[in-house]
């Protein structure tokens, strides 16, 4: 268990920029793909919201926010192993979705967590 993984568990909870891995059929983005996809967290969530506001990750089209892949090993289950794109829309997970077996990893770039960083949040 990693630190982030310990601080959800007793504060129950996630901050801007902790990634997680989401099943399209779980998702408003592009389920007809049907692939899994990271996606980031852009306001803070605690286990007693019904929703968690993310972004949708891309590594096939140009429209976003550049993102390089993460360095392998930074966390042992992160799966943001490829460049790719932070699309520029929201998209609202259930709470369900957002666990210790989905979570990925916690973006290592604070200048990508600026970037995605609501105004009214900075």
């Amino acid at each position: 268990m990693n630190l982030q993984q310990l601080r959800e568990l007793l504060l129950g909870g996630y901050e801007i920029g902790t990634w997680f891995y989401i099943p399209a059929a779980h998702t408003s983005f592009a389920p007809a793909k049907g692939l899994p996809r990271p996606f980031v967290l852009v306001r803070p969530w605690q286990s007693n919201h019904p929703i968690a506001h993310c972004r949708p990750r891309s590594a096939s089209g140009p429209s976003g926010i550049p993102h390089n892949a993460h360095t392998p090993g930074h966390y042992a289950t992160c799966r943001v192993n490829k460049p790719g794109f932070i699309v520029h829309v929201f998209v609202s997970i259930q709470a369900a979705r957002i666990t210790s077996h989905t979570f990925s990893c916690v973006e290592p770039d604070e200048s990508i967590v600026a970037k995605i960083t609501p105004k009214d949040l900075r």
